[in-house]
């Protein structure tokens, strides 16, 4: 219900999947909250299963309920209330190269399209990825992103985790650990021989 969020921040997920959830819909909208405990309750009751050896998703799918969301709030606002708006984009897959199929407000329409609306309405989109992808890379990018700021930065505990920031920023890692110091060992002599 969009009635409450009048004044208030508000959050919603966008969970979406592989061709293999068919006959269900590739993505779906689970909210909206107006508190951060809601939101975090419904990430943990997602399963985050299902793929089956798919290298693809349908992140389009997912792109495209969420910007219909944002056009929905914006309806109720108004346009002249000024609001941060964000997409965290957090996946272990590629986008699939086809047209949003699902969502009848942007049905037909492409990833490029879907990326572009996103930097044309100042949408910022971070990526979060436990594999480093080339197409989240790309996507990142083309939604207004700055890829190069964004890679000299480091948000991530893993190295192989791709952590894509637009909009805010997290406390920064070092990009390579620091050495533990080393006892300080005195020197012992060879045992050669023991009883």
């Amino acid at each position: 219900d969009f009635a409450s969020l009048k004044c208030s921040s508000s959050f919603s997920v966008v969970p979406f999947y592989a061709s293999d959830c068919l006959p269900l819909p590739p993505s779906k909208i689970v909210g909206p909250f107006t508190s951060t405990k809601k939101v975090l309750n419904a990430l943990d009751k997602l399963e985050l299963r299902g793929g089956k050896g798919e290298t693809h998703s349908s992140g389009q799918e997912g792109l495209a309920n969420a910007l219909q969301l944002f056009k929905e709030v914006e309806q109720r606002r108004g346009e002249d209330v000024a609001t941060a708006r964000h997409i965290i984009y957090i996946c272990n897959s590629a986008i699939y190269d086809m047209p949003v199929m699902d969502n009848g407000l942007y049905q037909g329409r492409k990833l490029d399209d879907l990326t572009t609306e996103i930097q044309d309405k100042g949408i910022c989109l971070s990526v979060l990825a436990p594999r480093r992808l080339a197409p989240l890379s790309k996507l990142f990018e083309k939604a207004g992103g700055d890829l190069a700021g964004a890679k000299e930065k480091n948000y991530a505990k893993e190295p192989r985790h791709l952590v894509l920031l637009n909009g805010f920023a997290l406390q920064e890692r070092a990009i390579t650990p620091k050495p533990l110091p080393q006892p300080s060992v005195s020197p012992k002599l060879p045992v050669l021989f023991e009883n």
